[in-house]
Order: structure tokens, then sequence, then C-alpha cells
């Protein structure tokens, strides 16, 4: 049998550093396979897909149509689905893939 917790000796000191290490090893997720994967990948995968979508001819067309100067030039175009794919993924990666 163990110890009932409320019976353990404890005390009002603060944890140092070393102990709060040792404790996040203890609770450290162990991922492995295709877990670990994913987890490591995210970021490069919403790039992916991000860059999948500013590639569709549609995109295009909705930008062409928001702002007229981009039919104009492809270089123009470029830069502004550039601009536009920095921010969200920018937004995405510090807002939703920073959470566990």
């Amino acid at each position: 049998m163990a110890d009932p917790i409320e019976i353990l000796p404890t005390d009002k000191n603060p944890i140092t550093n070393e102990e709060s290490q040792i404790v996040d090893r203890f609770f450290q997720e162990n991922d492995t396979g295709i877990k670990k994967i994913l987890r490591e990948m995210k970021g490069s995968i919403v790039a992916g897909l991000l860059f999948l979508v500013f590639s569709l001819p549609p995109v295009d067309g909705l930008i062409q149509t928001l702002l007229p100067i981009t039919a104009k030039s492809p270089y123009i175009l470029a830069f502004i689905k550039a601009i536009v794919f920095i921010i969200i993924f920018w937004i995405i990666s510090n807002f939703y893939l920073s959470k566990k």
C-alpha cells in the first residue's frame, strides 16, 4: 500500500531549478513514430497547404478583382500573394500551432 498524500512530509520552500527540471523530465511527452513526425512537421505542412491554396487560379482571380493593379503585372501579384502568405502563416504559427 502507498502512503496517502495528506500524510507525506512537505515544506514551504519553493522548488529549485534542478527540481523543476527533474519534474519536467518525468512528465515530458515521449512521442514516437508518426505522432513525433507530425508534431515536428506541422509548420511545414501548414506552409505547404498555404502554398497550394495560393497557387490556385481562383485565388489569383480574387486578388485581381480586389486589387486591379495586380492584373497588370504578375510580379505585383506574386508580391501581394507572398505578403498575404507570410501574414497568414505567422498568425497560424503564433496562435494555433503554438498551443499544445
